[in-house]
């Protein structure tokens, strides 16, 4: 099970330069973890290719939200859901991403309280 809140999370604003500036990082990372002869490091291409999209394609500079669907990430990477999974596990494995499940108290037809 994985861990939600219902808490406001304060948003932070970038600047397009201070938001790059983790890609290039997790680039030289990724170039220094490769074996000789190993297609790979530790992020591995499709964990390169997510950051990319998340960073050049879905990041809100002025709001800082960052949201895509893993279907949205696939398309903009042009690499399969799959993939998108193994790259954001790897992204995470290595420190480079971390990500807090949002969710919200809401009432069904019922009337009863429910977590969503």
């Amino acid at each position: 099970m994985s861990a939600s809140t219902t808490s406001r999370k304060s948003i932070t604003r970038y600047s397009r330069k201070f938001a790059t500036e983790p890609f290039h990082k997790a680039r030289r990372f990724e170039r220094q973890t490769r074996q000789p002869r190993h297609q790979d490091g530790a992020l591995g291409r499709n964990g390169i290719l997510v950051l990319h999209s998340l960073v050049f394609d879905f990041l809100h500079y002025v709001s800082g939200r960052l949201d895509p669907s893993i279907a949205a990430i696939a398309r903009a990477a042009n690499i399969s859901e799959r993939s998108v999974k193994r790259g954001l596990a790897k992204l995470k494995r290595c420190g480079v991403l971390n990500w807090l499940r949002r969710a919200a108290w809401t009432r069904d037809e019922k009337g009863q309280f429910c977590l969503e």
